[in-house]
């Protein structure tokens, strides 16, 4: 979360402006609802029942929910498009209008949906009111078909009979349901208009689109990083290799895609070239001090050759002779970093055509620093990169040398830089935060492994840049000199 914040941010922010842009723009709509009430009759009524009236039940809401049912029909919706004399059709009506139980009550709630307050309590109440008048004219007409059966029945029964005067009684009950209508269901509150739109609710609109924003963030956030194919985390080099993190190079202000000089590195990262120098030259156990290293990479242009050049530095500085071996024949850029050239280099020296002191060349800018660089040769020039041939250039550097720093290629694209890292004491491998592909550096650590090769440790360039500049930037003339007299006496050899 902490690494692509500003990605959650972002995605929460669009997400929340389309949620405003979406409640300004969109058409307001609004709701009124009018209250049928249910009064089911006694399911032992000898006579009602069968007029298909509302009855009850041993569960109070399968009334209600019948009677739902028989007033959310097209007949009504047709009804009610007749009486408002309404432009739109009867499947239009049905769907801006919701016939449903409130809860477990016995009461219905008829809702209307329309662009206006008026015209969603108008629809609502005349949906209402024609949901009950075809309730009355079906109760009408079930009534008006047995009539006449009981009247001739009453007719044919002796006036004082206790079966006339019941069929009289109920004669007189359908009469008067006949002009009164259906009693189970009526309105019980007409819709009024409503003040406020029903939608869009810019507050829930807005609140839900920043909820929706953050989960889709940190959802985003999260498949990134588990399925990003950079290195992001430290964790990730400590948890697949369990090796240390030697040094941790911020990434600089100055161009990234050329190696630098000593003097183009911030005050941040010659303190961490120095934190690396002073890790790599404590004693072992035995007493000694490793003196030859190599760096290399996963891939290319990654920072490999300003780390070679700026540990080769450090060194130096300290008081120590130092050779920095250009092994990258692809692409050398040593002598273009720190402007210099040499017409005999690596592969004249491996032929046996010059010395190595020959060959090497002194660095104008600091005292110590040797250069034995790429020569100038025609392709397939790195097959002399042999074993034997390594073994005698490593061993001859150490006898006039202190220290012996190799800038190799990226050992799993170059496979012939391999000799060299068999040959040191030490080999850096150097990674870039969020450039470096984790696969490369897997490949490179089998590759490593395959040929008995362990790692020293990791040097990670783009690391965050610490707050500290304003501690390293003293002037030079009151902490340099501490700083390198110091280290002098501890690699005087």
């Amino acid at each position: 979360m902490r690494e692509r914040a500003l990605l959650v941010g972002v995605i929460t922010a669009l997400t929340v402006v389309a949620a405003v842009a979406y409640v300004v723009t969109t058409e307001k709509t609004y709701e009124a609802t009018a209250d049928v009430l249910v009064s089911p009759i006694p399911a032992d009524d000898p006579t009602l029942p069968a007029l298909g009236l509302v009855t009850e039940t041993q569960d109070p809401t399968v009334a209600v929910e019948t009677a739902a049912q028989l007033i959310d029909n097209d007949a009504v919706a047709a009804r009610t498009q007749k009486k408002l004399s309404s432009s739109e059709s009867v499947t239009q009506i049905q769907d801006d209008v919701q016939v449903s139980p409130i809860g477990s009550s016995n009461v219905i709630a008829v809702t209307a949906t329309q662009p206006t307050p008026e015209n969603a309590a108008d629809l609502a109440n005349a949906y209402a009111a024609a949901g009950i008048a075809e309730r009355n004219v079906a109760l009408r007409q079930r009534i008006e078909a047995v009539l006449p059966s009981l009247r001739s029945r009453e007719a044919n029964s002796s006036p004082t009979s206790i079966s006339a005067q019941s069929l009289g009684a109920e004669v007189a009950q359908l009469e008067s349901l006949k002009v009164s209508g259906d009693p189970t269901i009526k309105v019980e509150n007409q819709a009024q208009p409503p003040t406020s739109p029903s939608w869009p609710r810019p507050v829930l609109t807005i609140g839900l689109a920043l909820l929706a924003g953050l989960v889709l963030g940190i959802g985003i956030a999260y498949a990134i990083h588990n399925f990003d194919p950079r290195l992001r985390r430290e964790e990730q080099l400590r948890a697949r290799y369990r090796l240390p993190i030697l040094a941790r190079i911020p990434k600089e202000r100055a161009n990234d895609h050329r190696p630098l000089s000593w003097e183009e590195l911030s005050a941040d990262s010659i303190h961490q070239f120095r934190t690396l120098r002073s890790t790599l030259t404590v004693p072992r156990r035995n007493g000694e001090v490793t003196r030859s290293f190599l760096v290399t990479g996963a891939a290319a242009a990654e920072g490999k050759t300003t780390s070679a050049i700026s540990l080769a530095t450090a060194l130096a500085r300290a008081g120590a002779q130092v050779l920095l071996i250009e092994a990258d024949l692809h692409r050398p850029a040593i002598g273009s970093a720190l402007h210099l050239s040499a017409e005999r280099g690596v592969i004249s020296v491996m032929l046996g055509a010059t010395e190595l002191t020959e060959a090497a060349i002194d660095s104008p800018d600091v005292e110590g620093l040797h250069l034995l660089l790429a020569d100038h040769v025609l392709p397939g020039a790195e097959e002399v990169f042999s074993i034997p041939a390594v073994e005698r250039l490593v061993e001859e550097a150490k006898r006039h040398y202190d220290f012996v720093i190799v800038d190799a290629p990226p050992l799993n694209e170059v496979v012939e830089g391999l000799p060299f890292a068999r040959e040191v004491e030490d080999v850096l491998i150097l990674v870039r935060m969020g450039k470096t592909r984790l696969s490369a550096i897997k490949e490179l650590a089998e590759l490593l492994a395959t040929n008995d090769v362990r790692p020293t440790g990791f040097v990670v360039v783009g690391a965050p840049r610490q707050n500290r500049d304003y501690y390293y930037q003293q002037p030079k003339a009151a902490t340099a000199g501490l700083d390198e007299d110091k280290v002098r006496r501890s690699l005087r050899l």
